[in-house]
């Protein structure tokens, strides 16, 4: 029969509990002295205040008196501590000596006349606390005592490292560690030892109260049943609360509504060293450590997979987690998806009925069986290994948490269990080879199915093991023919796809290492992933959060390629104290030989390097700067810091922007290389953004982007976003329509549904697959449209990040072409035949399959689509060129009047100003644009932009006004009025109805700037 004694005795051997002892302890070993209870120190404090206070204290003692025995008598806690409270305070006025003579002459001079009770605790074998004052337990045991003024020294006993004592309310050797008044209490649960104990014991340790009797003798212990329950509300730990038969009844009635299992000892006191001594007849077997502690070796085994967790996330700073910290503290649960990511992406459209769902990480840690897990190269399918068993032994316990990788295999008898018994070894886990395998869970990385004989062993090895769960990873493709094999073993496994993380993950990511910053962390995350198609994996994201909040190196205003420079440096090392360059291949070293290797890539203009010719050249290196490294290491090392991947078909970088940004620091370095890039800047485009961003200087490269962009030409025609709107006569009614605009029926909460049901995350549309490092057609093969916008985005990227090129004029030049260049590539997309043929299909579409929609959204949907070519510049700018940094340079080129006559000019400016929002843009929008606010590009498209940053306060108030009283000019201006008088009333009009109905403006405004997100996050990196 399972009973609350076996279930005790379980944890005692299995190392998961945690002993906190109170008055009764003393009382029984001191033979009932009346210092060692709580109530009996509060009445010597009474009297020694009385003896040795200079004024007369007979009616505070009586005041006192009495507030003491009103709370023994009405069992108030309140009161009581109200009397405790009034003591100390006057202990403490007597000085700091004379409260240091008070405690050592009555818990300090307390004896153990009686040790049985103090024996039989420390037989236990766990961790001990206590409430009390006194050190009796330190004189009986001879240990060592820390409070918790002592951090290091109080996190070190808790977590089993020391056998010490630990005094959770303070010992008479330090006053200042002792708590007895309510303020006492109220900043010892706000203190760093607090919040160590609530670490070290919540979710994994039983804790066993022993010496806390029923009734209010022991105020420390109500105190700390407070702190109980409110820590472990609703916990799947039990604890326990040991009392002689005769209370068990009445104490069952204090715990109803807690975890706290009530358990007798006996009839009497003198039961307890028998009842403690019983316990142990199975503890004797435990491992134990060191100190004399039995081993908790699950939580061994996750603290130190957490550990190696924590050093692939890379989300906090280094940390010592043997205080038991749980995984969900520095690591967000994987994303589990039920099939492919891409085809959960395609079915992410369709209707919330039909959608594919996430998988819940603890419902399938707590089936039992196996599991696939798959997911391709730079997914973060090791991550999601080790937080699959690290979580699946949190949530049983009992489970031990082992990985191991199958490229670790060997051939012969019984792969699986050398493997494992190898690791338990290693960890501690089992004492000898042939010692049984306790209950595992067990993460499998890079499992491959094709090693046929050892892969078909370890699968019939699993199927043959009863005592553990299998988390077996492999590659896509893979997975079907492991769970066919699987189950003509007699085996029914469940397979998982790793999925990538999508904005709000980020937004989670980011919340935990920097709780008030997370929001521009995000956003400058997602603009690197933009830019560079980094793997939106824990490690990427986690690396580039690192980055980010090291503001000393990056700030706002980073380039992408700066972000991704302080990335390649962490993955090469370079700045880690713990790499000792004497001794390994040195971070320079590391950039050195890849920055000449990426040379051989770009001469060749391959994608993958044969083995060969990669070692030739990395040998070249070693021999001409006499390296001590074999350039095979030096490849093998480049591969484990995941910055080269090496395949039977050679040697290839693991992204293609890593072979880019080291191409632009060879280019740097080697001036013929530097000219075979510029020969070619639009085929080489990205190298030569980098290159810009590293160099920061080089006029050069200013002047190679003035000449590429003067070989594109505007076009002939009118562009149709550049076409005034078409005005109306205002009619009469006009303001009264404004202000109680009901036509269409607006409905706020329809409106929301209906965006949430059709919205996309941000991330999901974006691709992160690696592509070529070299464009896959020639440039005569590419559209006008495609090289022009390639040629916007580079020499955008390379005029924005020269900010200390000294030739002023020059880079005010290209600014200028650039900026007209925007406003021209929007005329032409918009007038693109593509374009329209695009619009065209899609309205055609949508009148066969939908008519209703179609007949209720027409106008809508014929202004969304004319959006695309805007988005796909506002995007570009955004993206390429949006810096505060060109803000002095654009002033100069404002100065000009002539430059704005130009309507493309004004547009793209417009776009420009509203991507930096520096102080003051509002202003200098209007002087760019006067003259032209009737444009459609501008009335309508930037417009909304306007209303959308009004209506959601992304503004300070300052310009917040402006913008009510600019964009409600706007669009007051969309008429004709006979009079000015009529004109100004339909601005006021405007205007309130944008102040007070702020939430369908919201609505409105969000419509169109979710799609024009949408479109940018799709077509903003593309070509077309």
């Amino acid at each position: 029969m399972d009973t609350a004694v076996d279930r005790l005795r379980v944890a005692l051997t299995e190392g998961r509990t945690v002993v906190i002892v109170g008055a009764g302890v003393s009382a029984s070993a001191s033979n009932r002295d009346p210092n060692a209870t709580w109530i009996g120190l509060l009445r010597s404090g009474m009297r020694y205040v009385v003896e040795n206070s200079e004024k007369d204290m007979t009616k505070w003692e009586a005041a006192t008196q009495n507030v003491l025995e009103s709370g023994i008598q009405d069992d108030d806690i309140s009161l009581l501590m109200s009397a405790a409270t009034l003591v100390a305070q006057k202990i403490d006025a007597l000085g700091e000596q004379a409260a240091a003579n008070w405690l050592r002459s009555t818990v300090g001079s307390l004896k153990v006349e009686s040790g049985e009770w103090i024996d039989a605790i420390g037989a236990l074998a766990c961790v001990v606390l206590t409430t009390n004052y006194d050190t009796l337990l330190e004189q009986r045991l001879n240990r060592a005592t820390v409070d918790r003024t002592n951090i290091a020294g109080f996190q070190a006993a808790i977590s089993a490292k020391t056998n010490d004592i630990v005094h959770l309310h303070g010992v008479w050797t330090n006053r200042d560690s002792v708590v007895l008044s309510s303020t006492d209490y109220h900043d010892v649960l706000a203190d760093s030892a607090h919040q160590v104990l609530q670490q070290a014991l919540s979710a994994t340790k039983s804790i066993i109260y022993i010496g806390f009797g029923s009734g209010l003798d022991d105020p420390n212990f109500s105190k700390l049943l407070e702190w109980h329950l409110k820590t472990f509300p609703a916990s799947e730990i039990e604890h326990y609360r040991l009392c002689r038969q005769n209370e068990v009844s009445e104490l069952r009635k204090v715990h109803v509504n807690s975890n706290i299992e009530t358990i007798s000892y006996g009839e009497q006191y003198d039961d307890f060293p028998n009842f403690i001594a019983g316990l142990q007849i199975e503890s004797e077997q435990s491992k134990k450590n060191s100190a004399g502690i039995v081993r908790d070796i699950p939580l061994e085994a996750r603290v130190d997979m957490i550990g190696c967790l924590q050093n692939i996330t890379r989300l906090t700073e280094e940390t010592d987690f043997s205080d038991g910290i749980s995984l969900n503290s520095i690591a967000l649960p994987p994303i589990l998806l039920p099939v492919p990511h891409a085809e959960y992406i395609n079915q992410n459209g369709e209707h919330e009925d039909a959608r594919v769902k996430r998988l819940d990480p603890d419902t399938e840690c707590t089936q039992k069986g196996v599991t696939i897990v798959v997911g391709d190269e730079h997914s973060g399918l090791t991550t999601t290994l080790k937080w699959l068993a690290i979580r699946a032994s949190e949530l049983s316990s009992t489970k031990i948490p082992i990985y191991i990788s199958f490229d670790e295999r060997q051939p012969g008898a019984k792969p699986l269990n050398r493997l494992l018994r190898r690791e338990a070894l290693d960890k501690g886990i089992i004492e000898g080879r042939l010692d049984d395998l306790p209950e595992l869970a067990v993460a499998i990385d890079d499992f491959s199915p094709y090693v046929s004989k050892i892969s078909n062993n370890t699968l019939i090895e699993i199927s043959n093991t009863a005592t553990a769960d299998f988390f077996i990873g492999c590659r896509t493709g893979d997975e079907a023919e492991i769970a066919d094999r699987l189950k003509n073993l007699g085996i029914e496994c469940k397979v998982r796809y790793v999925g990538k993380l999508n904005f709000s993950d980020v937004t989670a990511l980011a919340k935990i290492a920097a709780p008030l910053s997370h929001h521009s962390v995000t956003q400058k995350i997602v603009s690197v992933l933009r830019a560079e198609r980094l793997p939106r994996n824990p490690f990427t994201i986690t690396l580039l959060i690192s980055i980010l909040l090291k503001g000393e190196v990056i700030n706002s205003e980073a380039s992408p390629t700066g972000i991704l420079d302080q990335y390649i440096n962490l993955l090469v090392g370079r700045g880690d104290p713990t790499v000792d360059t004497r001794h390994s291949v040195g971070a320079e070293q590391s950039i050195t030989a890849l920055s000449a290797l990426s040379e051989s890539f770009f001469r060749r203009e391959c994608s993958i390097l044969p083995e060969s010719e990669a070692i030739e050249k990395i040998s070249e290196l070693i021999n001409a700067y006499a390296w001590p490294e074999t350039a095979t290491d030096m490849l093998r090392e480049f591969a484990e810091k995941r910055l080269i991947s090496i395949r039977s078909g050679g040697v290839s970088f693991a992204r293609s922007s890593y072979l880019h940004l080291f191409a632009a620091k060879w280019a740097q370095r080697e001036p013929d290389f530097l000219d075979f890039i510029l020969l070619n800047p639009l085929r080489f485009a990205p190298v030569v953004r980098h290159y810009a961003a590293l160099m920061r200087r080089d006029e050069r490269v200013i002047q190679v982007m003035t000449d590429l962009i003067s070989d594109f030409k505007d076009g002939t025609n009118s562009p149709p976003v550049y076409e005034d709107l078409s005005k109306m006569d205002a009619p009469v009614s006009l303001v009264k329509y404004i202000n109680d605009d009901t036509e269409g029926g607006f409905d706020s909460k329809t409106e929301e549904a209906n965006l949430h049901e059709t919205s996309m995350d941000p991330l999901d549309s974006l691709s992160d697959s690696d592509p070529s490092p070299f464009p896959e057609l020639d440039e005569s093969e590419i559209s006008y449209l495609s090289r022009f916008r390639s040629a916007l985005d580079t020499a955008s990227a390379v005029v924005r990040d020269s900010d200390e090129v000294r030739d002023l004029k020059k880079k005010q030049d290209l600014l200028e072409r650039v900026v007209h260049g925007w406003g021209s590539l929007l005329g032409l997309l918009s007038e693109d035949q593509l374009f329209i043929d695009l619009q065209k299909s899609i309205i055609d579409e949508l009148k066969e399959t939908d008519t209703e929609f179609f007949e209720e959204h027409a106008e809508l949907l014929t202004e969304l689509l004319q959006i695309i070519p805007c988005a796909i510049v506002a995007g570009g700018i955004e993206n390429s060129l949006s810096s505060r940094k060109l803000l002095v340079t654009l002033d100069k080129i404002s100065n000009n009047t002539e430059f704005f006559e130009d309507r493309m000019n004004a547009v793209s400016t417009s776009m420009l100003l509203y991507s930096i929002k520096e102080p003051g843009w509002l202003e200098k929008t209007e002087k760019a644009i006067s003259g032209h606010e009737s444009a459609w590009a501008l009335n309508s498209f930037m417009l909304a932009l306007y209303i959308d940053d009004y209506v959601n306060g992304n503004s300070s108030a300052i310009e917040s006004s402006r913008l009510l009283d600019f964009s409600a000019t706007m669009l007051a201006d969309r008429w004709n009025y006979p009079s000015g008088r009529e004109r100004t009333a339909a601005v006021d009009a405007f205007r309130n109805r944008l102040r007070n109905d702020k939430l369908s403006a919201a609505r409105r405004a969000k419509s169109i700037s979710a799609a024009s997100t949408a479109i940018r996050s799709s077509l903003g990196t593309e070509s077309r």
